[in-house]
């Protein structure tokens, strides 16, 4: 009867053993299932700009780096784990650059989605029409020269994007775009979209110096404008804008 029950008993135990690998084997399963190769994309024509002062010199994925092009595995949040590092390739100081992070079109999204990745204040705000006005800011964050700095997305700011794309099934995107988009020079100068630009003569607005065909519009997207004149609100947030073609 003893020697019954003892085999009863490792029976239980081995039931329960083989029970429990399986568990632990699935939740790895699904917790694998969510990863996913992802990559970055510097290489489309339609964001890439002439006489760009901000180079990105690495990409780097919970604390690993990795290069142009490399496919790395990750799961459908990778942007919250992803930073840049930017370096300053011009010759003079820069007090604010933007970064957009494209999500390519898909099944749907009819247009891409560009999520801002910032450094510093912008010397203008503009308004809903696209006017910028110069703003006063004391104390601003500097980027000199050959110095480089290590930049990731806001975390509101991603949480408010994520929340939006959720809403139309497009949150688990597998690659997104580089698109360096603005400028801000400490001399109140910029670059913006491959077109140079100064302080006009009143000292409150942009106005265009650059000697190539201005691209139209020249204007920030209306993500970056909404949220650059403190009116951008995340529940709503305007997600995508047309990018005009050269």
């Amino acid at each position: 009867m003893k020697q019954i029950r003892k085999t009863m008993n490792n029976y239980s135990l081995n039931r329960c053993f083989i029970l429990s690998i399986s568990v632990v084997l699935l939740l790895a399963s699904f917790g694998y299932s969510q990863d996913r190769l992802r990559t970055i994309d510097e290489t489309n024509p339609l964001y890439n700009h002439p006489n760009v002062p901000i180079e990105i010199v690495s990409y780097n994925l919970k604390g690993k780096n990795f290069s142009r092009g490399e496919k790395v595995l990750a799961g459908q949040d990778w942007l919250k784990d992803l930073t840049f590092t930017i370096k300053n390739i011009s010759s003079k100081t820069i007090v604010y650059f933007s970064i957009e992070l494209v999500v390519p079109k898909s099944k749907n999204l009819t247009n891409g989605v560009f999520i801002p990745l910032r450094f510093g204040s912008p010397l203008f705000l503009f308004n809903d029409d696209g006017v910028a006005t110069y703003t006063e800011k004391k104390n601003r964050a500097l980027l000199r020269p050959g110095e480089t700095v290590t930049v990731s997305v806001e975390s509101y700011v991603l949480k408010a994007f994520t929340r939006s794309l959720q809403k139309k099934g497009a949150e688990n995107f597998d690659s997104v775009n580089i698109h360096i988009y603005d400028v801000n020079f400490d001399d109140f100068s910029g670059w913006s979209v491959g077109n140079e630009w100064q302080r006009d003569s009143n000292g409150k607005r942009r106005s265009s110096i650059s000697t190539e065909k201005p691209e139209k519009p020249t204007i920030p997207s209306i993500t970056s404008i909404r949220y650059e004149s403190g009116q951008m609100n995340l529940g709503e947030i305007v997600l995508q804008r047309q990018i005009p073609s050269h």
